[in-house]
């Protein structure tokens, strides 16, 4: 079988419009296999809730 690698890259970073208390990111994963080729690449975006102000 193949020996799979994945790696993550943050695309953006946005304020949410309807709640203040999340951010939206834009991540994309890309996976390759032992040869370097690239197997499968998928692209997300997950609401992350916001540290509170210092």
């Amino acid at each position: 079988g193949d020996t799979l690698r994945a790696h993550t890259k943050i695309i953006s970073v946005r304020e949410s419009k309807s709640r203040e208390d999340v951010g939206l990111v834009e991540f994309e994963h890309t996976a390759t296999n032992q040869r370097d080729e690239v197997v499968a690449i998928c692209r997300r975006v997950a609401m992350m809730r916001k540290r509170s102000a210092a």
